[in-house]
């Protein structure tokens, strides 16, 4: 099967139970919310629930909860700095911490710690590597400290 709606610059996540979720991007002419599943057993997608503002260039990452985390990237206001969190056993989106800076094409990765490090990227105002990193800690119900 064919995805819903055609996307670049979005991001593509292994879910726990074996589904891809692919969130955001540009579709034909717009940043999208929008996120679709994949299921490899049936090779058939679906949509789920969208992302609370539109993000592309961002990146998703899996916490120790099994929950996704969606940080920064680009949309309609620019530059984003917001992030989100998605529960799979939910399929709801949930706003999550401000990153210290915005910032798109970064690359977030899950420490042994628990913590998020979102690293580089381009920033507001700049082309240049953003070089200020956030380290964020994601507690089991996916709260941010």
């Amino acid at each position: 099967g064919s995805m819903a709606t055609p996307r670049q610059f979005h991001t593509s996540i292994l879910l726990s139970s074996g589904n891809v979720l692919v969130t955001g991007g540009v579709g034909d002419a717009d940043f999208l919310a929008s996120c679709e599943l994949y299921d490899p057993s049936t090779t058939k997608w679906k949509n789920t629930t969208s992302m609370t503002e539109e993000r592309s260039s961002h990146t998703t990452t899996m916490l120790k909860s099994g929950k996704i985390l969606a940080t920064a990237g680009y949309g309609y206001t620019g530059y984003l700095d917001s992030s989100e969190i998605y529960d799979p056993s939910t399929g709801k989106w949930t706003p999550s911490a401000k990153l210290s800076t915005t910032r798109a094409s970064h690359t977030a990765t899950m420490l042994n710690s628990g913590k998020v490090l979102i690293t580089g990227g381009e920033k507001q105002g700049s082309v240049r590597a953003c070089t200020n990193p956030d380290l964020i800690r994601f507690r089991n119900c996916g709260a941010h400290s």
